[in-house]
């Protein structure tokens, strides 16, 4: 499987969401957690629960 940066961030987004089955968040959320360690600056701005991503660039 292979996928993009933006596919990963709607990956994350929807699989870390508080609406998640619990064991695809308990997969995920580690997950996210080592690519914010590799990659800050794309993926700092997802937190685990929230159903919106804020998009740094524009503000929100």
């Amino acid at each position: 499987m292979t996928m993009n940066l933006r596919e990963w961030r709607h990956f994350f987004k929807l699989r870390t969401s508080s609406a998640a089955h619990p064991q695809m968040r308990e997969i995920a959320q580690p997950l996210l957690d080592e690519f914010k360690r590799q990659i800050p600056v794309i993926f700092d701005d997802i937190v685990y629960g929230e159903d919106k991503i804020s998009n740094k660039t524009m503000g929100d």
